[in-house]
This record gives C-alpha cells, structure tokens and sequence, in this order.
C-alpha cells in the first residue's frame, strides 16, 4: 500500500485508484488461486481461480461469505494467522480430496486495519511449471527449447522422442547441446539453473 499513498499524494486519488484497478484485474489474470480476507476469514476478494477452486474443491469452501477449511487444523492456524501473529507470513498445507493444497499467507495493511492475502496452489496432476525467455537467455533452437521444455514436465527421452516423431539419439543430442549451453551436467542442476525464470 506504499506504492499506492506515493501516487495519491504525488499524482492525485484518482490515479491511485486507477492503479489499484490495474493491479486487481491484473491478479484476476492469475492462474493461481489468490484471495484477501479478513482477520475473521470473512473473503474480501477472490480471483476467479480462487473462486473455482471454492466451488470445485471437498475440504475447502465459501460457506456464508467465509473461508471455511474442513481440516481443523488448518481452519485453527489461518484464523489464529489472520488475527495477527508476529510473523508477517505463513505458510500451511491443508489436506484435500485429490492431494494437498498449499496456502501461503502475507498480512498486509489497508489503511487502519489488515487483511490475509493468500496464495493457494494445488498439488494436482495438472501443473505444469511456467518458464519464460529460456531460449533467448540461453540461445536455444526452437527444438532444444521443445525438448527443454518437456524436460522440466519430468518427460523421459522416449516418451519425447516419440511425441516429437524424432529418433531418441536426436534427443540426447538436443540435452547434450542443452546442458553445455546452461553450463550444467545433471537434471538437478538444470532445475536449478533454470529457476529464475520460472513463473510464480
């Protein structure tokens, strides 16, 4: 909320405000499950991933306007979270029907009083991690960046061999130019390696 009092006081409210539009609707963009809610888990604001993940999800729900999670302890540590702690953040794992379902919490000030914002990520089949710009940092063909990107999605060299219509020789081929561009010798090396460009 900084930014936000330098461009009132600098610029006028009415840009403050534009700019706090700007940035809901950019959090609405998101495809992880993001909300604000208050000391009493009372939901203050829901992107639409988050609201999906309400609707859809046993073990976690919006029951009268609050957030409500079946497991007690989980339900416990958020309330007793979001009441205030010295800790400005927390993180907790509820688990759900289907796998567990990751909660980071950051308190944050709005005007006199606070709000929860949380970040909620699934551990289900379907994630799929995000990298940007790696073959522009890296110098990558399309098809190393092809076969990068298979790589991080835990695909071994048949099953990219046989999803490209390329021989797996060509493959190993592509990691050995991979890892000799990334300066890296191992899978773990190259996770490593490549996570300042991953996506939150």
């Amino acid at each position: 909320m900084a930014l936000q009092a330098q461009l009132a006081q600098s610029r006028g409210d009415e840009n403050a405000s534009h700019i706090t539009a700007a940035a809901l609707n950019w959090l609405a963009c998101e495809e992880n499950a993001r909300m604000l809610v208050s000391g009493a888990l009372k939901i203050v604001w829901a992107n639409p991933c988050a609201l999906d993940l309400l609707d859809g999800r046993t073990g976690v729900e919006d029951r009268e306007g609050f957030l409500f999670f079946e497991q007690a302890s989980v339900q416990r540590a958020l309330l007793t979270f979001a009441r205030g702690t010295d800790n400005p953040t927390a993180t907790m794992v509820a688990q759900l029907d289907g796998g567990n379902l990751v909660l980071h919490a950051r308190r944050l000030t709005v005007g006199d009083g606070q709000v929860v914002g949380l970040t909620m990520m699934h551990d289900n089949g379907g994630f799929v991690p995000r990298y940007v710009a790696l073959d522009i940092v890296f110098g990558l063909t399309p098809a190393e960046h092809d076969v990068l990107q298979s790589i991080v999605v835990g695909k071994t060299v048949a099953t990219i061999a046989d999803e490209g219509g390329i021989a797996p020789g060509t493959v190993r081929s592509h990691i050995r130019q991979i890892y000799a561009k990334l300066d890296v010798s191992s899978r773990e090396q190259l996770l490593f390696r490549l996570s300042p460009y991953r996506l939150p």
